[in-house]
């Protein structure tokens, strides 16, 4: 989930002015199970975030995004990093799985393998006359 802080313009679609808590995941605490973390405005332990789309919510405190976007990196951090003349710099490594290489197996010399005589046909459906 993509949070834009506002800025005073009607420019929101800039996506530099996002914010995306995929990049701050090594600022909070893992919570023992996957996906959860401790909230750092209610110090409870049902912080959750989908490493995929980035949406996060406090389960615990039911605390606000804006506040939970204030205790990660305040605004006044924020807006000094956007200064004008420096780069932006964006990690999505935590957002995109690395893709599983498959090994396909091989039939070994002298093998003989079973085929069919014809192409299998299998029972051909049909619609019942009669619905309950």
């Amino acid at each position: 989930m993509t949070t834009v802080y506002p800025t005073g313009t009607n420019s929101t679609s800039d996506s530099s002015k996002s914010f995306n808590i995929l990049d701050y995941l090594d600022k909070l605490t893992p919570g023992k199970e996957k996906g959860k973390y401790i909230c750092p405005v209610c110090k409870g332990h049902n912080l959750s975030i989908e490493s995929k789309t980035g949406k996060y919510k406090c389960f615990s405190g039911d605390c606000a995004p804006a506040d939970i976007r204030e205790a990660i990196r305040p605004l006044a951090e924020f807006l000094a990093d956007r200064a004008p003349g420096k780069k932006v710099h964006r990690s999505r490594s935590a957002a995109t799985a690395p893709k599983k290489v498959v090994n396909h197996a091989t039939i070994p010399a002298g093998l003989k393998l079973l085929k069919l005589a014809a192409p299998a046909i299998g029972p051909v459906p049909h619609k019942p006359d009669y619905f309950p």
